[in-house]
């Protein structure tokens, strides 16, 4: 049970991190009309499991 907790905690910090590093960007790049709302939470998304699938990985091999 501890590793699930682990692993959803990774999951929610990466999420962030991730979104926060987007919303940053938004401000530093005028891309024009593009529907940032959606394009942030599905790229937030992916990364977020991207990142967990790795970290789920090495905790994996590290047993």
């Amino acid at each position: 049970m501890k590793p699930i907790k682990a692993l959803a905690e990774k999951f929610i910090l990466n999420f962030l991190a991730v979104f926060v590093g987007i919303q940053l960007a938004k401000h530093w790049l005028d891309l024009g009309r593009w529907d940032f709302t959606h394009f942030t939470l599905m790229t937030c998304l992916m990364a977020a499991i991207a990142v967990t699938i790795v970290d789920v990985w090495r905790y994996w091999k590290s047993i």
